[in-house]
């Protein structure tokens, strides 16, 4: 499997230890940071989930760049984000203000991408979802069905499009979502098809959430174009763990092989982020059959 160079990404505007200002704002998709603490040769961040807080994120300047100390005294060896010990390099790439992390053991190898935002957390998380499922697609039926950006999507047989709600689990946004038409589904995204499972509420006063994956699918269908979208969409974006989520995990393999033979600096970054996800989600894969 193909992994991404540190160095393919660092080549568009790379500012190898540029300032990190107070005040900032940065995320991975999940987590966020706020820079409490900035001076010349240090970093403090603070942050969280939108479920938990008490997380830190401590750099200090070396030679070439910024590294990643140990979040808390106590635990040597814990960072919340990427690996004690790491390189970071800031970098914008295509618009995007970039914390980008390199490997201790292999340092040209991406391991971990924070993004400078000016959005809240919530609004992040909740577009991530709605930029993974539109598109417009055809079922099994030829009924029609076309995902918004903004959240709406227009259902077979209907002339309009209206709003469906991303539900909550932990005060998270999760992975099902509810039709205007009051059905609780998950979608699984693929790069030419979309398929969506019943989902159903654990018990009637809890935000947990229950889905039958073994069972056949609600809505079987196919995207109406080709994956071409999908892929200039996925070099254009930060592919978060949130978006990553959302797919088939079959298909992320094929989107990684098309994200390899891209030359733009965010597919390269992109590239890394499928690698890590990839790899962590083969080790619990492993886990589990042992």
């Amino acid at each position: 499997m193909a992994m991404v160079m540190l160095a393919m990404a660092m080549c568009v505007a790379a500012l190898a230890a540029a300032p990190i200002e107070k005040g900032s704002r940065w995320t991975d998709g999940s987590t966020y940071y706020v820079v409490a603490e900035s001076t010349p040769t240090q970093v403090k961040m603070v942050g969280g989930t939108l479920h938990e807080g008490g997380y830190q994120l401590n750099l200090t300047i070396v030679e070439g760049g910024w590294r990643v100390e140990a979040d808390f005294e106590d635990l040597p060896d814990y960072s919340s984000w990427a690996q004690v010990g790491c390189m970071v390099e800031r970098t914008s790439i295509d618009g995007h203000d970039l914390l980008l992390a390199s490997s201790v053991e292999e340092p040209d190898i991406l391991i971990a991408v924070l993004e400078c935002v000016t959005e809240s957390e919530l609004e992040i998380e909740l577009s991530v979802i709605r930029n993974s499922l539109q598109g417009t697609f055809v079922d099994e039926t030829a009924g029609e069905w076309g995902f918004t950006s903004d959240g709406k999507v227009k259902l077979p047989g209907k002339s309009q499009a209206a709003p469906y709600v991303i539900e909550s689990t932990y005060e998270m946004p999760s992975d099902v979502i509810t039709l205007p038409d009051g059905r609780h589904v998950h979608p699984v995204v693929g790069l030419t098809s979309m398929e969506l499972y019943t989902s159903q509420r654990e018990s009637d006063d809890d935000d947990l959430w229950q889905t039958d994956m073994e069972s056949d699918p609600l809505v079987i269908m196919n995207r109406k174009g080709d994956a071409a979208e999908v892929i200039e969409w996925a070099s254009t974006h930060v592919l978060w763990s949130g978006v990553l989520l959302m797919f088939e995990p079959t298909e992320l393999y094929e989107l990684l092989d098309e994200l390899s033979q891209r030359d733009e600096a965010l597919a390269s970054v992109n590239v890394g982020l499928l690698f890590q996800y990839l790899s962590a989600q083969e080790a619990e894969s492993e886990v589990e059959e042992e």
